[in-house]
């Protein structure tokens, strides 16, 4: 029988036979599947935003490798700041990002905590339904590059939403939703499908064989549509 493959402790993912890394997480050392993973789940741990890992419902997406440290730098030029950001009142300026990899619930609360301890960060809003969040922050204390950093180091990739991009990426999203909206219609029909035999077979003498075959099948054609 092949051995099963030790998840990762932060995206969940197999890791491959013979790999050896380790995330420090709460005092105990986690196995993780590269080194992006790693450096996400040592820094959400170690910023006191541990209980990311209890509340979540699913696992966190993939790491990237750690990033170069000047990856988001271009994000504060003044030029690029005005053209992607608004004006608030009291010299605050305020951005709507959608966030690659946001899944669930708990994945809103890291990103607002995460947020939160920045200084200069005057409000942050998560709508977990549509992957996005408004920024509000002083750009006296604290940059856009440093909070989209932020927003990467959780594991959270930022797609700031302004021009042109922001439509592709909507589009993209929008795509992405349908598929999966066809691919649950589709599985929850063969389910049914399989399930009305079931019904009456119970009271008409199904053969035990058919009645397990019909199970089983069920069972994989539901797969594919659970969360």
């Amino acid at each position: 029988m092949t051995p099963v493959a030790t998840p990762c402790f932060h995206c969940g993912e197999p890791i491959p036979r013979g790999l050896a890394i380790h995330a420090r997480v709460s005092g105990r050392d986690e196995p993780v599947c590269c080194h992006g993973c790693k450096a996400v789940a040592e820094f959400i741990t170690g910023a006191g935003l541990g209980d990311y890992y209890r509340y979540r419902d699913t696992a966190s997406t993939r790491a990237d490798e750690p990033a170069r440290p000047d990856r988001w730098s271009a994000y504060d030029r003044p030029e690029l700041v005005e053209r992607l950001t608004r004006a608030e009142p009291n010299g605050a300026r305020s951005i709507t990002v959608l966030l690659e990899g946001l899944r669930c619930a708990a994945c809103s609360w890291l990103a607002d905590k995460a947020l939160g301890l920045q200084s200069g960060v005057l409000d942050v809003s998560v709508n977990p339904a549509t992957a996005r969040a408004r920024l509000v922050w002083d750009p006296d204390k604290v940059r856009l590059g440093d909070l989209l950093r932020v927003l990467e180091q959780v594991g959270l990739r930022p797609h700031p939403l302004a021009g042109e991009p922001s439509e592709q990426l909507a589009l993209l999203e929008r795509r992405s939703a349908l598929k999966r909206l066809a691919v649950a219609g589709f599985g929850n029909m063969q389910v049914m499908m399989f399930a009305v035999p079931l019904y009456f077979g119970e009271a008409s003498g199904m053969d035990p064989t058919i009645r397990e075959y019909m199970r089983l099948v069920s069972m994989l054609v539901s797969i594919p549509v659970a969360p």
